[in-house]
């Protein structure tokens, strides 16, 4: 198989942006529209389309640049050491499990220190209707906390829960409405 870098046109050190326009380019210089009936044109395209698909994706292009050449990885729907791009695994399917397990954990805490949307700030609308909601649910737990006793003693436990969520979530909800957002 050929090198996917040569298939686009651009050194190993090419940019993102170098490799996009390097697409662009040939993407439309072997266009079928631009090439009715030319299957090598459509061949030369599907080969192009391909290589951008690994290369112009950043993890994949790390993934490509650590197992080296086409010759050990492949761009299509399998590969010949067992991992390759479309996710077809030959191994131990214990071991595929541990790793990819292993890989999410890793994932999904790196997503949650480093992702904006966990730590976004509602609206004010938002807020306000967090306020309401908490201040219901306290108002509900403070009403009902006089007839748990008779649902001892897991009445009185569900009640003094039910207030303090919705003290925690009223501070929560104030908190959002008084700090201007940044």
């Amino acid at each position: 198989m050929e090198d996917l870098y040569k298939i686009l046109g651009v050194d190993r050190s090419a940019t993102a942006d170098q490799i996009k326009k390097a697409y662009r380019e040939l993407a439309m210089k072997y266009h079928p529209d631009r090439n009715p009936g030319d299957s090598v044109a459509e061949e030369k395209f599907k080969k192009i389309s391909a290589a951008y698909s690994v290369l112009g994706d950043e993890t994949k292009r790390k993934q490509y640049d650590m197992y080296g050449s086409a010759e050990n990885t492949s761009y299509s729907s399998g590969s010949s050491n067992g991992q390759g791009f479309g996710g077809y695994y030959q191994g131990n399917p214990f071991e595929q499990w541990f790793n990819e397990a292993q890989n999410y954990n890793w994932k999904s805490q790196y997503e949650y220190e480093t992702s904006d949307k966990y730590y976004e700030k509602p609206t004010k609308r938002k807020a306000f209707g967090m306020l309401l909601s908490s201040l219901l649910s306290l108002f509900a737990g403070l009403f009902l906390f006089r007839f748990s006793f008779i649902l001892l003693p897991i009445g009185p436990i569900l009640c003094i829960m039910v207030i303090a969520n919705g003290v925690s979530g009223a501070l929560r909800a104030v908190k959002f409405i008084l700090t201007p957002k940044k």
